[in-house]
């Protein structure tokens, strides 16, 4: 097997351990092999690093499940009460894209902290792949986030998320600029990426490095986020190219205008 396909099977392992009444059977009817995962990652990690204690390494991750299943019981959470048409937890974890993304992010996160390379960008690309929803593994992320929907959600690795935060499809926390070094190399290691706290991102929503959003905002979809914030708490920010305009407000009707066709008349 390729190492993305490897990477894969501990994943799922690690699925069976989370949601062991949802994934589990994956292993021959074992349910929740927390030792096959400690193993297979072990043997990834000495292979891609060799300076590690790759035994000790697996086995900090293992130690870390506990508190990873913790905070994915409120991602559960906040979906399944965030959502009218979720009819159950369980529709949430075995149905839901963001959910699955941000397990994937979650346990990926884990192995960055650890300083592991290349794994935990291997599983959010497979996350990536299957969801369309790109998060660093690097991203901080606090408990009962949402993604709604999710195609075309990225989050970039220095982004830090709050509590109580809700993602619509296509919002972008990415970095408005790079420092560049002497050789005109762009510096790596420093923050790069938006603060989040608390908000409702809407659709095609870009928040940059020099947004930080906190208490209750809500995106305006088809924007560019800018500094400047309303009082009611929105974010004010221009129309991007090709963006849809937000209908307005107040019960006006909205007329659909028929495009003309010759062959009609």
């Amino acid at each position: 097997m390729t190492l993305p396909q490897r990477v894969a099977l501990i994943l799922k392992r690690c699925f069976a351990v989370l949601h062991p009444c949802l994934y589990g059977g994956l292993n021959g009817g074992e349910t929740g092999d927390v030792g096959a995962v400690a193993r297979d990652l072990e043997r990834e990690i000495a292979f891609l690093a060799l300076d590690m204690d790759a035994a000790q390494v697996a086995q900090a991750f293992v130690d870390a499940l506990p508190e990873v299943h913790r905070l994915i019981n409120t991602d559960v959470a906040a979906a399944y009460e965030g959502d009218p048409a979720a009819t159950s937890p369980m529709e949430v974890v075995m149905a839901y894209p963001g959910l699955y993304a941000i397990t994937v992010h979650r346990l990926a996160h884990v192995l960055y902290s650890l300083k592991v390379p290349i794994i935990p960008r291997v599983m959010s690309e497979l996350a990536h792949s299957k969801t369309g929803i790109d998060i660093h593994p690097g991203a901080t992320i606090g408990e009962r986030f949402f993604i709604d929907h999710g195609t075309g959600v990225v989050i970039g690795e220095t982004t830090t998320i709050g509590e109580h935060v809700k993602l619509y499809q296509g919002v972008t926390l990415g970095a408005k600029s790079f420092e560049l070094d002497e050789h005109g190399n762009p510096v790596k290691g420093i923050k790069r990426h938006p603060d989040i706290e608390a908000v409702n991102g809407g659709r095609g929503r870009r928040h940059r490095r020099d947004d930080r959003h906190r208490t209750e905002r809500e995106a305006l979809p088809g924007c560019h986020a800018r500094r400047a914030l309303l009082p009611e708490g929105r974010v004010d920010g221009h129309a991007h190219e090709g963006a849809q305009t937000p209908p307005e407000r107040g019960g006006q009707r909205r007329h659909l205008r028929r495009r003309h066709d010759p062959k009609l008349e």
